[in-house]
């Protein structure tokens, strides 16, 4: 696990990138490395990795930016553990979202965030399909950007919402 400071370039283009996608004004100081991806500090802490860019589920502020979708209890397990989120699971999506949109998937009874997922199709057809996958799982509780956030001091992260799974 290395941390390390980012030059005015690499701010440069991170922000670029985060305001062309999200609409979202970054200026990240500093990065984690881990294998297979970043996890960028600061002003807001986001995934980067071979797919993309995603929220961090610990970043309770962020979270907030994306649209949520619900599943039910029994589905949670599996999805803690890296699968995709499958129809039969999901209990509330909202209608008019486009494929490949960035969905926060939290569980229908306390309403806490526990996977970061993308629409594996638009959500109008999601909810008249019956079976199958519907969102792929981008980043989760316990994932290794989720245990290397763990491992980090208070005085390393600078969270606005904190570092625990209050999502």
């Amino acid at each position: 696990m290395d941390i390390r400071f980012l030059d005015n370039r690499e701010v440069r283009e991170f922000s670029n990138l985060i305001m062309a996608k999200w609409g979202l004004s970054v200026k990240p100081k500093r990065v984690l490395l881990l294998d297979r991806g970043k996890l960028y500090l600061d002003d807001l802490m986001i995934i980067r990795n071979e797919r993309g860019v995603f929220p961090f589920l610990g970043d309770l502020e962020l979270l907030k930016s994306f649209p949520r979708i619900s599943v039910d209890m029994g589905a949670i397990k599996s999805i803690v553990n890296g699968a995709k989120v499958m129809r039969p699971g999901i209990r509330g999506m909202p209608p008019g979202l486009a494929k490949g949109a960035i969905v926060i998937v939290s569980d229908e009874k306390f309403g806490k965030g526990i996977s970061v997922g993308t629409l594996i199709d638009d959500s109008d057809a999601l909810l008249a399909m019956k079976s199958g996958a519907a969102i792929f799982n981008e980043h989760y509780i316990g994932d290794r950007f989720w245990k290397a956030a763990e491992r980090l001091t208070p005085d390393m992260l600078h969270l606005r919402g904190g570092a625990s799974n209050g999502t």
